[in-house]
């Protein structure tokens, strides 16, 4: 669980499961989405390019 995620559930106890149950999706933005500041890519250069896609 991200550090943001285990956050709130510490703060807020059963939060997201509500939120999953009422139809919210996880995301990782900055792994999910592209997205530029000031046209600066502000991702590692590891995680730079298309986002990764599970197949099954």
């Amino acid at each position: 669980m991200p550090g943001g995620a285990r956050m709130l559930e510490r703060v807020f106890p059963g939060l997201l499961g509500e939120l999953a149950a009422d139809g919210a999706v996880p995301a990782q933005p900055l792994a999910q989405y592209r997205m530029r500041v000031s046209g600066h890519d502000p991702r590692p250069p590891a995680m730079s390019g298309p986002a990764p896609v599970a197949a099954a």
